[in-house]
C-alpha cells in the first residue's frame, strides 16, 4: 500500500516499489494518501524492510485513498515523496529490468483509473526522455505490471550497445534511441537486422537503410521489429581510420607517424621525421612488419619440443637459424637506398610498420675466457687477435680453436678458424673455455670405451665360431 497524491508519477511510485535498482533505503514523509500495492505470488521481492514502521499508519487510511499494483510483484506499502514518479517510487524491490534479464516489465506497465487505463513505459522515458511514458500517479489508482515479453538487441555503431525489452509497436528508430544514438563512423546504408524464422530456429539476414529507417519512413512496416531481432550497425568502409607506423632511434624526430595507405613509402617517412641525425648506423637498420595474417611455423613450434638429443643435426641447425631470425624483419638495403639513393630499395610502409634506426656502434665486445672482457673501440682492419691482445689476452683454460664472431646484424656465428670475417662495430667475440673434468670423468669415459670395445671383441669372436 502506497501514499500517493495527484502528483505523483508511475516512475515516483515504481521507484519507492523497488522495482528498477535495488538498494534504495525507504523515506519516510508525512502521510496523506496510500496507494494500495497487491499482487499475486511468483516474483521475489524485498519488501520487509519497507513494511515496518508504515503497517500501522497505513491500516487507519479509508479504502477510497488506496491504489494497487498487481502483476510480477508482492503486495507492500510505503510512504511517499511528493510528486515523485513512478521509476523512482519502485527502485528498491530489483523487478524491472532493461535486458539484461527476465522479469517484470518495465514498457507496459497499466495504470487503471476510473475505468481508463494509461501505459508507462519506462525504457522510453529513461533512454529516450519521453514524459509522457512516464505519467502521474493518483489516489485511488491501481497499478498493474505484466510479464517481461522479450528482447531486441542492437550492437556494433552505436552508443550504449546491447539488449533492450521488447514491446510490441517497437521500430528500428526507437531501438537506436534505447541504443543512445549512432555513432559518427556509423554506416547508415548498410546495417543488418537479423530475424528468426516461426520456427524459432533458422533465421533471416534483411539488409538496412539507417536513414529511411530513422528520418524518412521509420513506420513502414519493414522496420517494425519482433520480438528476438537484432540489429547490427556497422562502421563505415576506412571511415575515419588512421594507418601509423612508428620511427625510433637515430632520427631528428622519432615517434608515430600518420601515413597514407599505398602511397608513403620509407624515404617519406624519413622526411617527415627530419632525416637521419648523423650517427645512424643503417647498416644494422630495420623495418620490422608483424603481419595480422602471419601463420604459426608448426614445423619449429614441433622441433623446440624436442630434446637436442632428439633432433636431427638438420633439425637443430632449423631450431638456432629460427631463434635467430628477428620476426617481421623485412630485407632492406637502408645503405643503397639512402647513402647510394636507389630508389629500387624503396617500400612503401603499412599500417603498424615500425622502423628502427640504431646508432653508429663503435666499439666490439669480447667475452669468454680473456682476462680483461669488455667493450674495445673498433679499429678499421684489425683482425680477431687485435681485439684478443686488447681484453688482455686469453685466460689459461680458453679453448682457442672453438672461438667465433657473432655478427650485430645477422646474429650468425662464425668460426674464426674456418673464416675470415670482417669485424664491425657491434659485433661480438666469444672465446670460450675449456671444459674442466675431473679424474673420475676421466676414468668413467675410458671405462665406458673398454667395455664397448671387449663387447665388439665377444661378438666378432661368437661370428667367427
Amino acid at each position: 500500500m502506497f501514499e500517493s497524491n495527484a502528483f505523483e508519477r508511475v516512475s515516483d511510485l515504481m521507484d519507492r516499489a523497488g522495482i528498477i535498482v535495488p538498494g534504495d533505503e525507504y523515506v519516510k514523509d508525512d502521510i496523506s494518501q496510500d496507494i494500495n500495492i497487491s499482487t499475486p505470488p511468483g516474483m521475489e521481492v524485498s519488501v520487509s524492510t519497507i513494511l515496518g514502521d508504515m503497517e500501522q499508519e497505513s491500516s487507519s487510511l479509508t479504502s477510497q485513498n488506496r491504489a494497487g499494483i498487481i502483476g510480477r510483484t508482492q503486495p507492500s506499502f510505503l510512504g511517499r515523496r511528493d510528486k515523485s514518479r513512478m521509476n523512482s517510487s519502485m527502485e528498491s524491490l530489483s523487478v524491472f529490468t532493461l535486458g539484461e534479464k527476465r522479469g517484470s516489465s518495465s514498457r507496459s506497465i497499466i495504470i487503471h483509473r476510473d475505468g481508463e487505463k494509461l501505459i508507462a513505459d519506462m525504457l522510453r522515458f529513461i533512454k529516450l526522455g519521453d514524459i509522457d511514458a512516464n505519467p502521474y500517479v493518483n489516489s485511488g489508482d491501481h497499478i498493474e505490471v505484466p510479464q517481461y515479453k522479450g528482447d531486441i538487441t542492437v550492437y556494433g555503431e552505436v552508443n550504449d550497445q546491447g539488449i533492450y525489452e521488447y514491446k510490441e509497436g517497437d521500430r528500428i528508430c526507437d531501438l537506436i534511441g534505447f541504443g543512445g544514438g549512432l555513432t559518427s563512423v556509423a554506416d547508415t546504408s548498410n546495417a543488418e537486422l537479423i530475424r528468426f524464422e516461426p520456427d524459432g530456429l533458422s533465421f533471416n539476414r534483411i539488409s538496412i537503410d539507417l536513414y529511411d529507417a530513422m528520418y524518412k519512413n521509420p513506420d513502414a512496416p519493414l522496420y517494425r521489429l519482433h520480438e528476438s531481432d537484432k540489429l547490427q550497425v556497422r562502421r563505415k568502409f576506412e571511415y575515419k581510420v588512421f594507418y601509423d607506423v612508428i620511427v625510433n632511434g637515430e632520427v631528428k624526430n622519432p615517434g608515430q607517424y600518420a601515413i597514407k595507405k599505398n602511397v608513403t613509402t620509407l624515404t617519406d617517412l624519413v622526411k617527415l621525421a627530419g632525416g637521419f641525425t648523423g650517427i645512424e648506423n643503417l647498416e644494422e637498420a630495420r623495418l620490422i612488419r608483424l603481419s595480422r595474417f602471419a601463420t604459426r611455423d608448426m614445423e619449429y613450434e614441433r622441433m623446440k619440443n624436442l630434446l637436442v638429443s632428439e633432433r636431427t643435426p638438420e633439425e637443430n641447425d632449423y631450431v638456432r637459424s629460427y631463434q635467430r631470425s628477428i620476426e617481421g624483419s623485412i630485407n632492406i638495403d637502408f645503405v643503397k637506398l639512402f647513402r647510394d639513393n636507389d630508389l629500387s630499395y624503396d617500400v612503401v610502409l603499412q599500417d603498424g610498420d615500425t622502423v628502427h634506426i640504431p646508432v653508429v656502434n663503435e666499439y666490439v665486445n669480447v667475452i669468454g675466457a680473456v682476462k680483461e672482457p669488455g667493450n674495445i673501440k673498433v679499429k678499421e682492419g684489425a683482425d680477431l687477435m687485435y681485439y684478443v691482445e686488447k681484453a688482455g689476452g686469453y685466460n689459461w683454460d680458453a679453448y682457442k680453436r672453438e672461438r667465433s664472431l657473432i655478427k650485430a646484424r645477422t646474429a650468425q656465428r662464425f668460426k674464426t678458424r674456418y673464416f675470415e670475417v670482417k669485424i664491425e662495430g657491434g659485433d661480438t667475440i666469444h672465446i670460450p673455455s675449456r671444459v674442466r673434468r675431473t679424474f673420475w670423468a676421466y676414468v668413467r669415459e675410458y671405462t665406458n670405451y673398454a667395455t664397448s670395445a671387449a663387447t665388439i671383441v665377444l661378438i666378432a669372436a661368437q661370428f667367427s665360431k
